[in-house]
């Protein structure tokens, strides 16, 4: 029995298969970026290839994994992209599954990037299952990039069962190898957040879903300390990595004339890695 993307087999194809190929070897050997519960935005393409970001991150991406449990991913959205942003679409190919789950490969062209780059989109896919499979493969994702409501109250699985928010992810790092996650909740964000506005219960089963995907002796021990101690074991979990700003005058500084956003604690954070 088959374990992992190669337990996906398809029901049918769309577009060019030739690609598939291609995309294996570069799948394999290639650096890679995960972005939880994506919807249609692609503003991690931007960052990653942004010139501006040579000084901040070492590890470059080629392969832009994305996952929605919604069907965000259609054809409005792929001409939205080469209209909105500067990239060249050089071929695409759509893969279907049962229960209505595809799996979107695009192969593009960015002016700051001399290799072709690709998106693999996991439309119908909560996070959790991807990250299931990931797991199973052994596969290693350098950079994590959680954007908007980066997986609070909205977005990232809410009202799936098994969810856990990007908040959590720390606990993930080590075993998916990523140096680099890309977010707008900074250590103070999280300390408030956890401090102030979440309840006990939201955060418990959070932490309960993370066993599910990968049991943890230490994440055990701290479930079975009362509420205020739980949250205090947290913050120190979730807030000894480095962290840079990705701001100038609250404009993120890395967007160039393609877009700018009016928020002033986009940071990056730097795990098993340090600045040059």
């Amino acid at each position: 029995m088959k374990n992992g993307l190669a337990s996906l087999i398809p029901i049918r194809y769309e577009g060019d298969k030739n690609l598939l190929e291609q995309f294996n070897i570069d799948f394999e050997k290639e650096d890679k970026l995960f972005y939880p519960s994506s919807g249609d935005d692609i503003t991690d393409l931007i960052y990653v290839n942004n010139i501006h970001l040579a000084d901040l991150i070492v590890v470059i991406p080629r392969i832009f994994i994305h996952s929605d449990a919604s069907n965000y991913f259609d054809d409005y959205c792929l001409s939205n992209f080469e209209r909105r942003f500067p990239f060249q679409i050089k071929g695409k190919l759509q893969l279907f599954y049962q229960n209505n789950k595809q799996i979107n490969i695009i192969c593009y062209n960015h002016p700051n990037n001399t290799l072709p780059s690709w998106i693999m989109y996991f439309s119908g896919f909560t996070n959790e299952e991807l990250i299931k499979m990931l797991f199973e493969d052994k596969t290693q994702i350098k950079s994590v990039y959680s954007n908007t409501c980066d997986g609070i109250t909205n977005g990232m699985g809410c009202g799936f069962e098994g969810a856990v928010s990007t908040i959590f992810y720390p606990f993930l790092y080590s075993k998916l190898g990523i140096k680099y996650h890309i977010t707008e909740f900074n250590a103070n964000k999280i300390t408030i957040y956890l401090k102030n506005y979440c309840e006990a219960t939201w955060v418990r089963t959070n932490l309960q879903n993370l066993l599910l995907l990968d049991y943890n002796s230490e994440l055990e021990k701290m479930l079975a300390l009362n509420d205020e101690q739980l949250v205090d074991e947290l913050i120190k979990v979730l807030t000894k990595h480095k962290e840079v700003a990705l701001n100038v005058d609250s404009k993120l500084r890395i967007m160039d004339n393609f877009m700018r956003y009016d928020v002033s604690d986009f940071i990056i954070r730097y795990i098993q890695t340090s600045l040059k």
